[in-house]
């Protein structure tokens, strides 16, 4: 009785081991689902024996203390078995992986990624089979045969199914760059607005100010079928906000105006002061007067002068050489002296992104 309970207990924890890896499992296709029918049915028939096993032992006149030696038997043969198959479930894990040097897109996180190769457990699976008295075994046959195999997705953990072979893609390949901002820049300059207007509208601007303010420029040209004010807005800002300069300084001009936003000096004045520090002329000179005049901002004379400077050493204009001889005789010799010499040093901040900057002012 002893020994029997034992084998009965190894083949309820197999089946159920069987069971529970074909769950786990889902690479192996349609082979998954007769294993899993298997597995489920031998499992359950088993313990289905195991329960009404002491009511026909009674019928048949043994005594219950006849019974223990199965039972006990039974559970040693059990946890023996199931100790077993967890130490061979972690040894797949820990020994049979392996990388392989292709690259494989992962069907559920879709990217490309060098995928976790899993090997066939010849040791588990005949157990599995021997689980369900060998009728497993002959499916797992030809599911080796067919070389149904898994690999793991290092990303997102998914198990892909693959037949044979999948379709690899090389590590070192190249994706040839869409050259359509490149054509409709080129177009835009060059004066051909339908064709600029044609690259450019479906371009990712995700990532690219020159791009946006060219769509801008395009969207505001009345008498074109495109011309939207709406569109041309939502370009300028999305430009400017990536640090486009020519973009940057338009918008400080319409919140300036209030021609199509709300007016606003203190946001105009925010955006041209970062044009003028970025290089535009126009900015720097427009900022010029509004410290010279206290246009906006506190009146600061030395400020003025020196961007000013800045401004007419760029693009020599009438305006400049008035408003520095205003501001020379206002000035005493040494402000000036050292007006001039900051001008000297002054160089041009790169274009910023301004958008986290701007969502705190919201």
């Amino acid at each position: 009785m002893f020994w029997l309970g034992i084998a009965w207990g190894m083949v309820i924890v197999l089946a159920f081991c069987s069971l529970n890896h074909y769950r786990r499992n889902p690479g192996y296709g349609s082979w998954r689902k007769a294993g899993l029918v298997i597995s489920s049915l031998f499992f359950i028939a088993n313990i289905g024996l195991l329960f009404c096993a002491p009511y026909v032992i009674n019928d048949m006149g043994l005594p219950f203390s006849k019974l223990m030696p199965l039972f006990i038997g039974t559970f040693t043969g059990g946890g023996v078995s199931y100790l077993v198959a967890k130490f061979i479930y972690k040894s797949v894990d820990l020994s049979e992986e392996k990388k392989t040097p292709e690259t494989l897109t992962c069907l559920n996180c879709n990217e490309d990624v060098i995928p976790t190769k899993n090997k066939t457990n010849y040791c588990l699976h005949n157990l599995l089979a021997l689980s369900t008295s060998l009728i497993w075994g002959i499916i797992w046959f030809f599911a080796v045969a067919k070389n149904q195999m898994t690999w793991k997705c290092p990303s997102c953990g998914h198990i892909n199914q693959t037949n044979n072979e999948v379709e690899k893609k090389p590590t070192n390949e190249t994706i040839k760059p869409d050259e359509s901002p490149i054509q409709g820049l080129a177009a835009f300059k060059a004066g051909d607005y339908y064709l600029a207007f044609e690259k450019l509208q479906s371009c990712d601007t995700s990532n690219d100010p020159e791009v946006c303010f060219v769509l801008s420029e395009l969207y505001q040209m009345d008498g074109y079928e495109w011309y939207n004010e709406k569109r041309a807005l939502e370009f300028m800002r999305s430009s400017a906000e990536r640090g486009q300069t020519e973009a940057i300084f338009n918008l400080g001009k319409l919140y300036l105006s209030g021609n199509g936003l709300d007016q606003n000096d203190q946001i105009g004045w925010r955006w041209l002061s970062r044009a003028a520090l970025q290089g535009h002329t126009e900015s720097q000179l427009w900022i010029a007067n509004s410290y010279a005049k206290g246009w906006i901002t506190k009146r600061n004379p030395r400020m003025a002068y020196t961007l000013a400077l800045v401004a007419s050493k760029k693009q020599h204009s009438e305006e400049a050489s008035k408003l520095l001889e205003s501001l020379e005789r206002e000035l005493k010799p040494e402000e000036v002296n050292q007006a001039k010499q900051k001008a000297n040093e002054w160089q041009p901040k790169p274009p910023q992104d301004y958008r986290d900057r701007e969502a705190q002012y919201a």
